[in-house]
């Protein structure tokens, strides 16, 4: 991780001349184009590193990182995906849109077609760090599937600057696409509820409707929470 965050980094710099240097969500930046590809880059380009590990070590199948089914789905991650845009998506940017703007656009051009190309190799990246990766490994490991969704959850939680209620909607998250994993036997319909998590909230943020903040609200993590439970509960 702290090599993935050098490498970016370095290229962030080269591209651009600058680096974002924020530590929390509430300084980041999503918005420039040198913001939007540090800051989505570090997780994005975990996809195309885990293949090339799982190609040199050949210790399983690439595919079996992606799903038990024979690799990637296509037509699970599109129906999933559609499924949750309508159902958490569209719901997300009404709410946003109701509270109105909180003040100028932020979004550069070229930060949100870096964005826009980025989130959804970010979410891909996440889900196959922590609900195929580590849950699987530690579920292998020791012969206990819990303990792998217990051990991918808490570090989940801990990557996510966020205040103690924020923290607690992260962690129901991380269960939440662990059982969508499970059930579906891959990371796909995971992935299409986290991407279009982050996709509505920070497009909405990037248009300056809210803000990213690591300061949670109760009614917002009951909103978001909600949401993604429904979709589970179409899933599951």
């Amino acid at each position: 991780a702290i090599m993935n965050m050098i490498v970016i980094s370095l290229i962030t710099k080269a591209l651009f001349g600058t680096v974002d240097g924020s530590t929390g969500y509430d300084n980041m930046d999503f918005y420039t184009a040198a913001g939007a590809f540090y800051n989505a880059a570090q997780a994005a380009s975990v996809v195309p590193c885990l293949i090339l590990a799982a190609l040199i070590v050949r210790e399983r199948p690439v595919s079996s990182y992606f799903s038990s089914m024979g690799g990637w789905r296509w037509k699970v991650f599109l129906k999933t995906f559609a499924a949750a845009f309508i159902i958490a998506g569209i719901p997300t940017i009404v709410a946003f849109a109701l509270k109105g703007k909180s003040g100028d656009i932020r979004f550069t051009v070229g930060g949100f077609i870096i964005m826009a190309l980025l989130i959804p190799f970010q979410g891909i990246g996440e889900e196959l760090v922590y609900r195929s990766y580590i849950m699987q490994t530690v579920s292998s490991w020791f012969k206990i599937p819990l303990l792998g969704l217990i051990v991918q959850t808490v570090l989940f939680a801990l990557v996510h600057p966020y205040n103690v209620i924020g923290r607690i909607e992260i962690i129901v998250s991380a269960v939440i696409y662990a059982l969508l994993c499970i059930v579906v036997k891959g990371i796909e319909a995971a992935s299409a509820l986290h991407i279009v998590n982050n996709m509505t909230e920070i497009f909405m943020a990037g248009f300056a409707f809210g803000s990213i903040t690591a300061e949670q609200t109760v009614p917002d993590v009951v909103r978001n929470l909600f949401f993604k439970i429904v979709f589970a509960a179409f899933k599951l």
